[in-house]
């Protein structure tokens, strides 16, 4: 067993940690009640075998057992609610820490996991460990418990009875043993296979539109059938391995073996005189029952391990190093921004952007343009500090971004992507994420201002329509409840990653009036791959393999005819319509 990650689950445990202790001490008392209706048992027969037996005697023992059953299933249960509640709690506090990791661990750590792992890891592996929360502490107990009150009780009939009962268990327990070792041996490959299936399983489901229309025996659908394939034979090995022992390992604990080994051996001991006819009774009766704890016993190992292997999992993204959060924060003055030699890669020793020097005035329009992979998404969520650069500052107004408070950052960045997450709750929620205090006339009243008020009325509910349930939306929709979404936020500064790229022509007039009311005396960073929608900005930026190459206006770049000047004239010739017609940046006056 990993120690490292038993002592990492014990930190988890902190605060349930009382109410599991004590419910391991309710179970350890249940334990040694359950003794008592046996013990009765093997009472009454050996008054009846002596001929002292009256009805008195079984009226007083019935009584004694009744209120030991009804005693041990008021503890039991106590301590099972106790469990149950504490590993209730045991989830929303590990989950909420996983919301505040969230708003600190690089992004860096998100690219570097596929969506996969990350779903297994904030579900599957969170579900695994319930085993060690809700039930481990009452297992383990009964486990020790039960059969050192067993190996007691029957000591005091005989103790060289006891040890001879004891050899099935024992051959039993050397079995067991192997098979955790076994266990041991296959729990890595087979925790390695499960997460390549559920990241396949996960690829598989989101790209499911483009399988469907391409080959669908190729690619995302291929690498979902290697892994189910890996999977089935790890998991084929691992068991087949585990076969046979386990079967004799069944065979050695079940109650007819040990009821045959006990009369064998109790007959040999009779027959010497070492034991009286009577006292083989108990043995009968609760000596068959030392081989359950070790069946129990397998099974719990099994879960405990695989709980232990999670909680390890689970603390790699707690061991992320946080974005620091300043000690004494500053407030920043005005909106304008600055990259002062910045540098970031996702892995440093491959960085994605290089010695960024840029300078963005306040209430400006910038644009950062360039082919695929130039770096611009990521130096807007540079800017969103959804990491830290590697290298370099970024300041807003006169104050770097990391002397801010993370809480008065949000205040003063809005953001809207190109494929906004809108959450399956009410339209009035989904605007309203951006502000907890929101009236709902200013959300009403952001909604007029994104365009979309209009179509929010034809809703079956209006407001209070739930997003993929009451209603569709299509793809400029969902921007323009974005953009609702940052008028509610009111930022004095805004990145807007590609926001036109889902508009059709019937929304698309719409949606720039919606992005141009936005962007009104506010400072703008946007991202486009559209260049008809930003040839009125103020600035520019043409980004390639992670450097600035060109910077200016729409016109002086076309007439340096440089990387600008070929993005513009190849996407002239890819579209009939107007250029004027595409923007949504206002024209200078």
């Amino acid at each position: 067993m990993d120690t490292q990650n038993l002592r990492i689950f014990l930190s988890f445990l902190k605060p349930v940690r009382g109410r599991l202790i004590l419910a391991a001490i309710l179970q350890a008392f249940a334990s040694l009640i359950t003794l008592i209706p046996f013990a009765a048992i093997v009472y009454l027969s050996e008054k009846t075998l002596a001929g002292q037996f009256s009805m008195s005697i079984a009226y007083s023992v019935s009584a004694y057992v009744l209120a030991a059953i009804v005693t041990r299933i008021a503890l039991t249960l106590t301590a099972s609610s106790l469990c149950h509640f504490a590993d209730n709690d045991f989830h929303f506090h590990i989950r909420k820490s996983f919301l505040q990791s969230f708003d600190s661990v690089p992004l860096s750590w998100f690219s570097a996991h596929q969506s996969g792992e990350v779903k297994k890891l904030l579900q599957d592996d969170i579900n695994v460990m319930h085993q060690l929360v809700a039930h481990f502490s009452m297992d383990a107990i009964h486990l020790l418990i039960w059969p050192a009150v067993i190996l007691i009780y029957l000591a005091s009939y005989s103790l060289s009875f006891t040890l001879v009962s004891l050899i099935p268990a024992l051959a039993s327990f050397f079995v067991y043993l192997w098979q955790v070792w076994h266990f041991s041996q296959h729990m890595d490959e087979y925790d390695q296979r499960l997460t390549e299936i559920n990241a396949a399983t996960v690829e598989l489901v989101q790209g499911i539109a483009p399988i469907k229309l391409f080959s669908p025996e190729k690619g995302v659908p291929r690498r979902f059938d290697t892994a189910s394939h890996s999977f089935t034979r790890a998991f084929a090995s691992w068991v087949k391995g585990l076969i046979p022992f386990s079967s004799a390992n069944e065979v050695l604990v079940s109650p007819l073996a040990s009821v045959l080994w006990i009369c064998l051996t109790g007959t040999l001991f009779i027959q010497q005189d070492w034991i009286r006819p009577v006292e083989i009774v108990p043995f009968l009766l609760v000596g068959t029952g030392l081989g359950g704890p070790l069946q129990t016993l397998s099974g719990t190992y099994t879960q405990v391990q695989k709980a232990l292997e999670a909680a390890g999992r689970v603390a790699t993204l707690f061991q992320q190093t946080p974005l620091p959060v300043p000690s004494v924060p500053e407030s920043p003055k005005g909106s304008a921004l600055r990259f002062e030699q910045v540098s970031f890669g996702y892995e440093p020793e491959h960085p994605v952007i290089h010695n960024i020097e840029l300078d963005i005035p306040q209430g400006s329009i910038t644009a950062l343009v360039g082919p695929s992979g130039a770096g611009k998404s990521t130096l807007a969520k540079l800017l969103l500090r959804f990491a830290d650069p590697d290298s370099g500052e970024i300041r807003l107004g006169t104050v770097p971004l990391t002397k801010i408070a993370p809480d008065q950052l949000r205040q003063q960045l809005g953001f809207v992507f190109q494929d906004p997450y809108l959450l399956q709750t009410s339209i009035h929620d989904n605007i309203a994420l951006s502000s907890k205090t929101a009236s709902r006339e200013a959300v009403e009243h952001a909604a007029r201002l994104a365009c979309i008020h209009e179509r929010i009325q034809k809703c079956p509910k209006g407001y209070d329509s739930i997003l993929g349930q009451d209603v569709q939306f299509s793809g400029g929709e969902n921007q323009r409840l974005a953009i609702a979404r940052a008028f509610l936020a009111d930022p004095p500064v805004l990145v807007l990653d590609e926001p036109t790229a889902h508009a059709d022509p019937l929304s698309e007039r719409a949606l720039q009036k919606a992005i141009s009311n936005l962007t009104k005396n506010r400072t703008v960073v946007v991202i486009a791959h559209r260049l008809q929608s930003i040839i009125h900005a103020d600035q520019i930026v043409v980004m390639d393999k992670g450097q600035i190459v060109e910077k200016g206006k729409h016109l002086e770049l076309l007439a340096q005819s440089g990387l600008y000047a070929q993005l513009w004239n190849t996407a002239q010739e890819h579209t009939a319509v107007p250029k004027a017609s595409h923007s949504f940046i206002p024209q200078p006056e």
